[in-house]
């Protein structure tokens, strides 16, 4: 198994803006991090021996699937106006994904 440090490094900036811009309304800035995130953490997987090998192929599939989903949608009410006049939602707006199940492992942690 080869140091993975640096490529979770690159993964973690790469997630951190894809959040940033979904946070912004930027859809496109956030689908393409999402996109490359995904990428990382597939890349990861391979690297990996299971069950981390699995469970990073995993994130990397929730990843790619948020960023098909990705879509801008105008609010429908003046009560939850956000700073640009929309909101973001994925196919699945209940599911939450934090940094803890992308990375998920201690010793992914520790990297």
């Amino acid at each position: 198994m080869s140091d993975n440090g640096f490529e979770l490094d690159i993964f973690r900036e790469a997630y951190d803006k894809a959040v940033a811009a979904n946070a912004k309304g930027d859809v496109s800035t956030a689908r393409r991090y999402f996109y490359q995130a995904a990428d990382i953490m597939a890349r990861l997987a391979e690297n990996s021996e299971p069950p981390l090998a699995e469970q990073r192929a995993e994130r990397a599939r929730k990843l790619k699937y948020i960023a098909d989903n990705l879509t801008a949608q105008r609010a429908a009410t003046d009560e939850n106006p956000t700073e640009t006049g929309r909101f973001l939602t994925a196919a699945k707006p209940n599911e939450r994904i934090s940094f803890d199940d992308i990375i998920g492992l201690d010793e992914a942690k520790s990297a």
